[in-house]
């Protein structure tokens, strides 16, 4: 435990020096998003990005105490292969915007090799509230985890459009996974978002693609591995909850883009955060959303998971028309 405590002690220390010297590191690095250039940018000032590289110090800390007190395990290494090689992609996103296409022949590759290694990840089952019974996804289990892993990092990357909003949302989802079964890794990592939150919300430092890229691996990993310890208490309609707002985000923007004969990947301001949460200050918003995250899901333990579900798209739908409206 002594070890584990210095590890997480590296972890923080190492943080703290990129906090402080955020837009430095990232004009070094060359990972500085210019707030000039393109009708996309918001923010009034260039800013760092270097998220990723957070979260990537807490992901590699967390592997060499694995390893220093089991030694070199196949299936462990799987799994941090998977984040790192997230993070990559991300990176090279960042430095070169890849092709969208590439992008996800990339992370399919990846996971693909990873779930090969562990075949721990494979969601070859997945509990179902409607049905209440297991659903096999034999014999296409490997392309099913592949699809979720990919579609769990579009739908993140997605909703981090404006200062905390992605940051808020995991913080959310990973404050209720800590409910349902607390880790040290979980924990760990929901203080190292906090202090990506406040610094975000300050300015000072911005996900990036490879932050949103790598938390994305990271919360597929975590989801996979929980709902096969809590089938019921995390069945795949609670999880659809926890993750229901950039999934309808997601679906709409695309269903939109495709009907007005636009690329399904092209990048535009009609997102969730652009239209409600960019009209409020975050001592606002931050608070809200949490609320109303957590409380949908706490109230899917009492209620049909389904009216839950219902209930966050009427939601969702009549907050979009009336501030889309009100612009």
């Amino acid at each position: 435990m002594i070890v584990f405590f210095l590890y997480l002690l590296a972890s923080i220390i190492l943080t703290f020096l990129i906090l402080k010297y955020p837009y430095k590191l990232g004009e070094y690095f060359n990972l500085v998003d210019l707030s000039e250039g393109s009708k996309l940018k918001i923010h009034k000032k260039n800013t760092s990005v270097l998220g990723g590289f957070i979260i990537l110090i807490l992901v590699f800390n967390f592997y060499f105490y694995e390893a220093y007190t089991t030694g070199f395990i196949v299936k462990s290494f799987s799994i941090y292969l998977l984040f790192f090689s997230f993070f990559l992609i991300g990176l090279l996103d960042d430095y070169l915007d890849i092709n969208p296409l590439t992008r996800i022949f990339l992370y399919s590759l990846t996971c693909y090799i990873s779930l090969r290694l562990n075949n721990d990840l494979i969601i070859e089952k997945f509990y179902s509230e409607l049905l209440d019974q297991h659903i096999l996804t034999e014999p296409i289990a490997i392309f099913f985890t592949i699809f979720c892993f990919i579609f769990l990092q579009n739908i993140l990357n997605m909703f981090d459009g404006i200062n905390g909003s992605l940051s808020t949302y995991l913080l959310t989802v990973l404050l209720i996974l800590l409910c349902i079964s607390f880790s040290l890794f979980k924990f760990s990592l929901f203080i190292i978002i906090l202090f990506i939150l406040y610094w975000n919300l300050n300015d000072k430092i911005f996900l990036g693609n490879n932050g949103a890229s790598v938390i994305s691996s990271i919360f597929g990993f975590l989801l996979i591995s929980m709902h096969d310890n809590n089938p019921i208490l995390l069945s795949a309609e609670k999880i659809i909850i926890l993750f229901c707002i950039p999934l309808l985000d997601l679906s709409r923007l695309f269903i939109i883009r495709i009907l007005n004969n636009k690329s399904p990947f092209e990048g535009d301001l009609d997102h969730f955060h652009h239209l409600i949460l960019s009209k409020f200050h975050p001592k606002v918003w931050v608070p809200l959303l949490s609320s109303f995250i957590i409380l949908c899901f706490s109230a899917s333990l009492f209620i049909n998971s389904y009216f839950i579900i219902i209930f966050i798209s009427i939601s969702y739908l009549f907050l979009i028309k009336k501030f889309k409206v009100r612009d």
